[in-house]
């Protein structure tokens, strides 16, 4: 971690220009870190490693909608809760959309639409409305994954 922190000491400096004390960068890591809210791709990818190993569970709510991309998908909604806890998860409709094997750009209205049934479905719940510039947040309401596909 010290590494990390002198990396990040060498780039900041004060109001007057001069570098910044090891003690000063540390106390500023730990007040941005109650900030951070997730990690950036790290988290999603895990969930999709941990979910393509259920890959002969599905989720009950999902009855006959789809087949494997969108069973995939709701069970990557499962896993990035449990990475959340309590706290909701983001997702996209371009990150939903490369999930199902679609591409990104193309695939996004189709994420985004799987997204709104998985909702309609009880599968997940909107916490906060996303926009252009931010990914939705949801909480997984669904029931866990079940053996049997």
């Amino acid at each position: 971690i010290k590494q990390w922190f002198e990396k990040w000491r060498n780039k900041l400096v004060d109001e007057t220009g001069h570098q910044l004390a090891f003690e000063d960068v540390e106390v500023q890591a730990e007040e941005l870190w109650d900030r951070i809210k997730y990690s950036v791709g790290g988290q999603l990818a895990a969930a999709i490693s941990n979910a393509k190993n259920r890959y002969d569970e599905t989720i009950t709510e999902l009855g006959d909608y789809g087949g494997k991309p969108e069973r995939l998908l709701a069970l990557v909604c499962y896993e990035l809760q449990v990475c959340a806890g309590e706290e909701p998860f983001y997702l996209s409709g371009y990150e939903a959309a490369e999930i199902m094997g679609l591409d990104r750009v193309k695939g996004q209205k189709r994420g985004r639409r799987t997204l709104k049934i998985f909702v309609r479905k009880d599968i997940i719940s909107i916490s906060k409305l996303g926009n252009q510039r931010r990914a939705t947040r949801y909480y997984y309401s669904g029931s866990p994954p079940e053996k049997g596909y």
